[in-house]
């Protein structure tokens, strides 16, 4: 999986809806760059959404991401197809 990739999905689903609002095409930069450096190859559907999850969770905090783990779990086979 690229750093690009990775950016396609997030970007698509964009959680927050941040990016349909109008916010930088570079709003969830960090949040990929995160994402993507602690990905590697042995990491399976599960162990991505959570990751997902906690990175979002932490950067966003439970009353802006509302997102389900389960959300996270169709997002993380997006990427890791």
């Amino acid at each position: 999986m690229t750093f690009e990739k990775i950016k396609q999905v997030v970007d698509e689903w964009d959680p927050i809806g941040l990016l349909a609002m109008g916010a930088p095409e570079n709003e969830y930069y960090f949040e990929v760059k995160e994402l993507f450096d602690k990905l590697n190859n042995n990491f399976n559907v599960s162990d991505v959404s959570e990751i997902i999850y906690d990175i979002f969770i932490k950067r966003f905090g439970r009353d802006t991401f509302t997102e389900s783990l389960d959300k996270c779990k169709e997002i993380s086979n997006l990427i890791l197809e």
